[in-house]
């Protein structure tokens, strides 16, 4: 179990839906880099089957922008109750948490107790809340992180229900209970909601998640191009020259080592233009098509490996 911690993927960050131009914008811009970040992860798996939970309207957005392999499977918040579509899946992504509105719990919650409730809206609690951690090397238990709670105890059982509930049960459609020894489960918990019931997990933060330009390439079309001029002609408006060459000289390089990839040589017909490298996923089904559609005519193309690697761990 390994969980992202101080971060809430909420439906305000990631969920692709609202009225106004600019808050979808950054709403797209957020879903797209947390999808490549999903992608990128789970290609270390070597092509094992991946289930993903999440926002409806993320998984409306990715499933029609973005490059999404057979073996991963998307489902949304909502519908998840009962479902075992995920319960053959190697490793499985449970990002955000659901969580009704304060108002809505509230009402719930009079019409249940018979009781007129005052206090209508949730409090933050900073570090109130407590991760429990594989033991670190320093001998820390816990990490400490915001919480948000409601004030009136029984409208807190109601809001606990709805967030920490649906996440135990969440988790609970990847069947780890029922498995052997030699069906092993990876969850990724992105989201900092404590849940003491899953037991002690291994922290890790967004900034160990993130990826660069070359990870947007491959959630986009599922391919990766080694030639930057040639990236930011075929992902046009995704990144600029400048903003791929900065990132490359910062950033571990994701790419290279990745399993289940098809590496080729192509170069481009016009004149000047050198060999250069592509790695395509497998399921990219004509890679010499997909160049000449976005660059042009090629002089050479030659596909140099088919590469299959052993999934992490």
């Amino acid at each position: 179990m390994i969980q992202c911690v101080r971060r809430e993927f909420s439906k305000w960050a990631i969920a692709v839906e609202g009225k106004h131009e600019k808050e979808l914008k950054r709403k797209v811009e957020s879903a797209r880099w947390v999808y490549a970040a999903v992608l990128t992860k789970a290609l270390q798996y070597g092509g094992a089957e991946v289930g993903v939970i999440i926002y409806k309207s993320t998984k409306k957005w990715i499933q029609e922008n973005c490059f999404v392999p057979s073996w991963m499977k998307l489902v949304h918040w909502g519908d998840v109750t009962g479902t075992n579509a995920l319960q053959y899946v190697r490793v499985m992504f449970v990002i955000g948490r659901p969580l009704a509105a304060a108002e809505d719990v509230t009402r719930q919650g009079e019409a249940l107790f018979g009781a007129y409730i005052p206090d209508r809206e949730y409090v933050v609690w900073p570090k109130r809340g407590r991760i429990p951690i594989v033991p670190d090397v320093a001998g820390y238990t816990g990490i400490r992180v915001d919480v948000r709670r409601h004030l009136h105890p029984m409208a807190e059982r109601l809001r606990r229900q709805i967030t920490e509930g649906n996440i135990i049960q969440a988790v609970g459609r990847a069947r780890a209970g029922l498995r052997t020894p030699t069906e092993p489960l990876d969850i990724h918990l992105w989201t900092d909601v404590p849940v003491g019931e899953l037991g002690p997990v291994e922290p890790v933060l967004w900034s160990e998640l993130q990826v660069g330009p070359d990870g947007l390439m491959l959630a986009m079309a599922g391919c990766w191009l080694q030639n930057t001029a040639d990236a930011v002609r075929a992902f046009d408006g995704l990144f600029s020259v400048n903003g791929l060459r900065t990132a490359r000289a910062r950033d571990e390089d994701l790419i290279s080592e990745l399993p289940g990839v098809t590496r080729v040589i192509y170069q481009r017909a016009a004149a000047g233009c050198k060999r250069a490298t592509a790695v395509f996923l497998t399921e990219v089904g004509d890679p010499r098509a997909w160049l000449e559609e976005r660059l042009g005519a090629l002089a050479y193309f030659e596909i140099v490996e088919r590469e299959e690697k052993d999934e992490v761990g």
